[in-house]
């Protein structure tokens, strides 16, 4: 299959702060699906594993025509990246139980469907939901935190979902252990949350450096500095003050750049 998948990411013009959401305008789930949807390595294992997935889901199936394409906005990745934990690093890092498409802003499961995220790493466990065969009705199964479940197809052979089965719970224990040993403090907690107001910044400075826009110019336009620095009509010192202040906007977008780069992964939101 040839890779039909566009360049556009779907962001917007970093230039334009109102084409970005406020700070209390998203939930904190799909505030980090923002950045993660906007690391480099993430795009680049998606991309090699949505054909792979493809592949797969065409061998099952048979009917090629029932099989989303890796274009469309509900196809996710996920057989493929466990199956091949080390390939697909750049997707098993940040610990989602499915992997979207990057350039969905809101990942679905169908149009006009719920906003659909899962973090493995989440504090709390989670809620199954499935059927009660004997009586085909909804049962939920609570999933207390560091526990996990898995769904096997009893009309398809054991042994590979087992061996795969198997993949999937070596990786999710290892993400578990590193999550408690990465685990941070309240306090510190509540400091990553106060920066919470930059993250629309943020995204704008991801935007701009996933364009290979230098430090200088994005510096200077989140600030409103005018570009131009000439010495023409001011004194020695305005002229300073200037080059003073030009070095400073530089400054402070490789700081947000740098702190942008650690709010996808296991920011405890």
């Amino acid at each position: 299959m040839e890779n039909p998948l566009p360049a556009d990411w779907g962001v917007p013009d970093w230039r334009d702060a109102s084409a970005y959401p406020g700070a209390c305008d998203l939930t904190d789930h799909v505030w980090r699906w923002q950045f993660i949807r906007r690391m480099p390595e993430y795009r680049e294992a998606w991309d090699r594993a949505a054909i792979d997935e493809y592949r797969m889901c065409c061998r099952l199936r048979g009917d090629v025509n029932k099989v989303l394409t890796p274009d469309s906005p509900y196809f996710r990745v996920s057989t493929a990246a466990y199956d091949h934990p080390p390939e697909f690093d750049g997707l098993l890092n940040y610990s989602l139980g499915s992997f979207p498409n990057p350039r969905i802003m809101l990942p679905t499961t169908l149009p006009g469907g719920p906003t659909l995220l899962h973090f493995n790493d989440e504090d709390g466990g989670s809620t199954l939901v499935g059927w009660k065969s004997e009586f085909r009705t909804l049962q939920h199964v609570n999933i207390r935190p560091g526990w996990t479940a898995i769904n096997f197809n009893l009309a398809q052979p054991l042994a590979p979902q087992i061996e795969r089965a198997t993949r999937q719970l070596q990786c999710n224990q290892s993400n578990f252990h590193q999550v408690r040993r990465d685990d941070c403090t309240p306090d510190l907690r509540q400091k990553t949350r106060q920066h919470k107001h930059l993250w629309p910044r943020y995204l704008r400075v991801l935007d701009a450096r996933n364009l290979n826009v230098s430090y200088r110019e994005i510096g200077l336009v989140l600030h409103g500095i005018d570009p131009d620095v000439s010495a023409e009509g001011q004194s020695l010192q305005q002229f300073d003050r200037r080059l003073a202040e030009v070095d400073r906007a530089q400054s402070d977008a490789k700081k947000w750049h740098m702190a942008a780069l650690k709010v996808a992964p296991k920011t405890h939101l």
